[in-house]
């Protein structure tokens, strides 16, 4: 078989293919190093020549354009994959390495945000309130992307304020009105729902140990806003002691059978009595259904919380814990099958409910299947992912082991409560995120990504630092950690950027850091840079949020 023959390319003089003048062969002598006659003369680069250069800069060209369209596609895949997360809640809006301080709240110069407070995402704006000493609430909105004022209102309570706000500074809190209906939900977007607590009395109470208990006796307003322009929809006056706790398409009120006293000095001046459960829709006239639940004598009515997701409603009133049906108010689960301290309640695809709590010190979940069986989920706590996608909804996602200690991942089917799969060697706690069918969780300085098909590790890497805490832009993991912002591939877990963060007169500041996340950070005058471990972070929006022991917030994009 013949093998290539050996090219050299030369390159072209330019000569080849053109017609000169004739010229006539010089005179050679012998020995004068001239070559025989019958030799060939010296290589004139001819066609052959000219098509192999072409061929090898149109190799490396299309090596270039194939390179260049190969990122191109994974560029563009990449966008699209994080663009599919956007409108996931809890995914933050892209962070990228040149990341900086859009813009800054300082609550001493900001009435509408106490110190520590956030403001809330609705629609297109921030809200935030506060509860005034002479009698008003104060509502105003943000721009998310700058911090600007839009515009703020002020509502006057019923009976003004009666203890003023440096003894007991009451509570506003806002949130997104929200409807299991798809068609009420659309309708819904850009009105929020604030719940205002003025407190108008305050006792200490006394237990059967001797330990002080503060309690406070509120009068509660529910506002239906549009977050837009400020205009109140809907409003509700409730009389002192009973609380309004906004829920999946409506709200809940809360009413004891004796209004808390401060004439009580201890548990035992606290008559037997319960508490009244309202579920109601906006706009109603009346309730969609009534509960009542009995609480033991000696019981103030203290710490009550109420949630609901459109498929149930949870109660919880002084450590016990109704979880009722939301379309009739008929009781799922009380405090014989889920008493104690609420942890978590988790409706789940099909109709299943997930509920965890702590009772007597100890941690338990039970799964309430679609078919009404209970399912007690020994040596198990729930994960609660957030955010997640959904994409690992055929599965509950649990964490094994005793005393909130971190332990391997338990996949249960949620019809059946029967484990699925048990990770073998990843520990984490009870946080993390689920994204594309990926379990991502941080532990110490455990950064891993687990497949939620099976439990298989897809990678896991160290982080320099521990008790950070999780989050995610789609793209990258975000860990927050003792001063430090670093950012971590979401695909293999590669180091991608870091930043230090330290504290000014005005508030957190990112530093950048060259080395990855395990170099000191440097400032640009080559000095070292002091980093600031009680900088707490937050969301604001879609943004990351930094905050300092002052209250002063640093939103960043």
């Amino acid at each position: 078989m013949g093998g290539m023959e050996p090219v050299e390319l030369v390159e072209d003089d330019g000569s080849h293919g053109r017609r000169g003048p004739a010229v006539a062969p010089a005179a050679r002598t012998p020995g004068d190093g001239a070559a025989d006659p019958a030799s060939p003369g010296p290589a004139i680069p001819g066609t052959r020549t000219r098509r192999l250069r072409r061929m090898a800069l149109g190799t490396v060209a299309v090596l270039v354009v194939g390179l260049v369209a190969t990122q191109a596609v994974v560029d563009a895949r990449e966008r699209s994959r994080v663009a599919r997360f956007a409108d996931v809640p809890g995914v933050l809006a892209p962070l990228s390495p040149d990341a900086q301080v859009l813009w800054r709240l300082d609550p001493s110069t900001e009435p509408l945000f106490a110190t520590w407070s956030v403001p809330v995402s609705v629609g297109d704006v921030l809200l935030g309130g506060a509860l005034d000493d002479d009698g008003t609430v104060t509502l105003g909105a943000l721009d998310p992307d700058t911090g600007a004022e839009l515009w703020t209102q002020q509502l006057p309570l019923p009976g003004g304020r009666q203890l003023p706000t440096s003894v007991v500074p009451g509570w506003v809190g806002c949130a997104p009105r929200s409807s299991p209906d798809p068609q009420v939900e659309a309708s819904l977007t850009g009105t929020a729902a604030c719940v205002v607590e003025n407190p108008t009395a305050e006792f200490r109470l006394l237990d059967d140990d001797g330990a002080a208990q503060e309690v406070a006796v509120p009068t509660s307003t529910l506002l239906s806003i549009d977050a837009g322009t400020g205009e109140v929809i809907e409003r509700l006056d409730l009389p002192a002691g009973t609380s309004v706790h906004p829920v999946n398409g409506g709200y809940v009120t809360l009413t004891p059978d004796v209004v808390p006293d401060p004439a009580w000095r201890s548990s035992a001046d606290v008559p037997a009595g319960g508490v009244t459960v309202e579920r109601h829709d906006w706009g109603s006239a009346g309730p969609r259904w009534t509960f009542h639940a009995a609480l033991p004598a000696g019981t103030a009515f203290t710490s009550a919380a109420a949630d609901g997701d459109g498929q149930t409603v949870t109660v919880s009133v002084a450590g016990q814990t109704w979880i009722l049906d939301d379309a009739d108010g008929s009781l799922r689960e009380g405090p014989d099958g889920g008493g104690g301290y609420l942890l978590l309640l988790r409706s789940l695809p099909g109709g299943g409910v997930l509920t965890s709590w702590s009772q007597d010190g100890v941690d338990r979940t039970s799964l309430l299947t679609a078919d009404g069986d209970t399912r007690d989920l020994v040596g198990l706590s729930a994960l609660a992912p957030n955010p997640d996608d959904g994409s690992a909804s055929d599965v509950v996602l649990l964490v094994e082991g005793a005393d909130g200690a971190p332990g391997p991942i338990v996949a249960v089917d949620p019809r059946t409560g029967e484990q699925r799969w048990r990770s073998a060697t990843v520990a984490v706690e009870r946080s993390g995120f689920v994204l594309d069918g990926v379990v991502h969780t941080l532990v110490g300085t455990t950064l891993q990504a687990v497949d939620a098909s099976d439990g298989s590790v897809l990678w896991q890497v160290q982080v320099p630092r521990a008790g950070g805490t999780l989050f995610t832009d789609g793209s990258v993991a975000l860990v927050v950690a003792q001063g430090r912002l670093d950012a971590y591939d979401l695909r293999d877990g590669r180091a991608r950027w870091s930043y230090a963060v330290a504290t000014t007169d005005q508030g957190p500041e990112l530093r950048p850091v060259t080395g990855g996340p395990t170099a000191a950070p440097v400032g640009t005058d080559g000095s070292s840079v002091t980093v600031d471990g009680s900088v707490y972070p937050t969301i604001v929006g879609r943004r990351l949020g930094l905050m300092d022991p002052s209250g002063q917030l640093a939103v960043l994009g």
